[in-house]
This record gives C-alpha cells, structure tokens and sequence, in this order.
C-alpha cells in the first residue's frame, strides 16, 4: 500500500513540474525592475522591517 501512495506522489510531483515548466513558457520571469515595483506596493510586515505584523480585527 505504501508503495502505491509514493508512485501517486511521484506522479503528482512530476504532474506539477510539467504545470510549472508550462507556465514559465508561457510568463516570462518577472524583471528585477517590475519585482521591486510590486514590492514598494505592499508594506513590509516582516519582523525585519520592525512593523507590526498585521493582525485582522
């Protein structure tokens, strides 16, 4: 039986490389330039950058 669970697993993973390997055809990467456009968008809540973590009221 478990050997049946680890090939479904194996042929999930291998099912999600082919989905991934797809979609990098299709989307190019995304440039250093447009990642830190998105990221001046978004705040920050990392403990790194010492703001609060938000927390939904």
């Amino acid at each position: 039986m478990n050997s049946d669970k680890e090939d479904d697993r194996q042929h999930e993973q291998r099912h999600l490389g082919e989905l991934l390997a797809e979609l990098a055809e299709v989307h190019d990467p995304a440039t250093e330039e447009e990642l830190a456009a998105a990221r001046a968008e978004w705040p920050d809540h990392s403990p790194r950058a010492g703001t609060p973590a938000y927390r939904p009221t």
